[in-house]
C-alpha cells in the first residue's frame, strides 16, 4: 500500500470513529430526553391528580398518565446510555444495581396501577391515598438513583 493510501484509510477511520461517537451521543441524549419526558408526565400527572380533589373522570384520566409514563420509563434505559454526553440527573447506580433499580421501577409500577384501581372506583380519598403511595415510591427511587441537578 503507498502512502497516500494510507494516508487516506486512516483518515477515513477517523472519520468513521468521529462519525460513530456522534450516533453514540445523539443515542444517548435521545434516551435522556425520552426518560426526562416521561418523569415530566409523571410530575403532570400527580399535579393533575391533586387538582381533580372529587372529580373522579379528571382523577382517573391523571391515573393513566402517571401508570402509562412509569411503564414506559422501564424501557427508556438501555445500557450505555448513562449520561457522558446528556444533562441528566440519572446515577449510574441504575445501571450498576440493575436488580435493585428494577425492584424500584417495579414497586412504582406496582403503586400506579394501585392508582388506577382506586381511580377507577367513587371513592376521592382512596384515590387521594394512592396518589400519596406513589408520592412515597418516587421519593425513595429518586433518593438512591436519582443525583443532582445538572448544571
Amino acid at each position: 500500500m503507498t502512502r497516500s493510501r494510507i494516508q487516506i484509510a486512516i483518515a477515513a477511520l477517523v472519520i468513521a470513529a468521529i462519525g460513530g461517537a456522534a450516533i453514540a451521543q445523539d443515542a444517548n441524549t435521545d434516551a435522556v430526553t425520552a426518560r426526562k419526558a416521561d418523569m415530566q408526565a409523571v410530575q403532570a400527572g400527580l399535579g393533575a391528580l391533586r387538582a381533580a380533589g372529587a372529580d373522579m373522570a379528571a382523577a382517573k384520566a391523571a391515573a393513566l398518565k402517571v401508570d402509562a409514563a412509569f411503564k414506559d420509563f422501564g424501557t427508556k434505559l438501555p445500557a450505555g446510555t448513562a449520561t457522558p454526553f446528556a444533562k441528566s440527573r440519572a446515577k449510574a447506580e441504575i445501571w450498576s444495581d440493575g436488580p435493585g433499580f428494577k425492584a424500584a421501577l417495579d414497586k412504582a409500577t406496582a403503586a400506579s396501577g394501585a392508582l388506577v384501581a382506586a381511580a377507577n372506583g367513587t371513592d376521592a380519598a382512596a384515590v387521594t391515598a394512592a396518589g400519596g403511595a406513589v408520592g412515597g415510591v418516587c421519593a425513595g427511587c429518586h433518593g438512591a438513583y436519582r443525583g443532582p441537578v445538572v448544571p
